[in-house]
């Protein structure tokens, strides 16, 4: 009895990279719509990893098509252990069947590429090799380098993000965090959020709402600034376009004290915050 269904092998290869090929597509439609619309952006946790990850899908999906079972292998762990870290920061798993479905397709190629490889050599297609140092160097880089994705990827869960937030989007870990620290009240409505924190937000994070501006940094000498609208005489704009620095806002108070903080432009969200809060300002103060 032959103990090789080449067939089926060939069939789960083709279904393993076909998946891969599905999988980076959607992650770059994805990644465009968020580049463009807001409240996407947000709700899926779009990026500039988002493009580094469908690079990355496709070198796989191309090892796949090579029927090389160290990417079927990377592939199936990349993809699992990513929708792990994304399901742990959300409390919930998105689109679970497809992963489930993509799981299984991913899998059934480290399956088909492993009998394939066992077909070549039981036919005496190719060799058995020793495992060289070269080649073992190549394993260790490849595994290095989907450790270290899969870190960024988590700290990209865990971080603030680069960008000014709404209200509406702000990641609710960080909302129960502000809310411990009493510096939201319940009935209080947030704006605009933004935080130049790598990764705890009491390093920095500004926001301003319906009923204050809230300036907090464990590198001030005051940490916390809380600032209502009444004491704002003026409020000044230095805007910044580079990607590496941030604009400034500064608050000009009525007893001639100032207090400023960062606000990031990226995708203009340092003139929606200042717009929005000087708008803000200006309704409070001519009520």
């Amino acid at each position: 009895m032959n103990e090789f269904n080449i067939e089926k092998n060939q069939k789960d290869i083709r279904n393993a990279w076909i998946a891969g090929i599905v999988s980076a597509a959607l992650t770059l439609i994805y990644a465009v719509i968020g580049t463009y619309n807001e409240n996407f952006r947000f709700k899926y946790g779009i990026d500039v990893w988002s493009f580094l990850d469908v690079a990355f899908i496709l070198i796989l999906v191309y090892g796949i098509y090579r029927k090389k079972r160290l990417a079927a292998i990377v592939m199936f762990c990349y993809f699992l252990l990513s929708k792990i870290i994304i399901a742990s920061e959300t409390g919930h798993i998105s689109g679970a069947l497809i992963g489930l479905l993509f799981s299984y397709f991913y899998f059934m190629g480290i399956v088909g590429t492993i009998q394939y490889h066992k077909f070549l050599l039981h036919t005496g297609a190719i060799e058995k090799k020793k495992v060289t140092i070269k080649k073992k160097l190549i394993i260790g880089s490849v595994s290095g380098l989907v450790i270290l994705l899969l870190f960024l990827i988590y700290l990209g869960s865990q971080a603030p993000g680069t960008e000014v937030v709404p209200g509406r989007q702000i990641k609710e870990k960080f909302m129960t965090e502000m809310r411990s620290m009493d510096l939201v009240e319940p009935d209080e409505n947030i704006l605009y959020f933004y935080s130049d924190a790598f990764h705890d937000i009491k390093d920095g994070f500004y926001f301003f709402s319906d009923q204050k501006v809230v300036v907090y940094s464990q590198t001030f000498d005051q940490p916390e600034v809380r600032v209502s609208y009444d004491e704002i005489v003026d409020i000044e704009f230095n805007r910044d376009e580079s990607f590496w620095s941030d604009s400034y806002i500064t608050l000009i108070l009525n007893d001639e004290s100032t207090v400023w903080f960062p606000v990031s432009s990226e995708n203009g969200g340092d003139l929606k915050y200042y717009n929005t809060l000087k708008r803000i300002w200006k309704k409070k103060t001519s009520l």
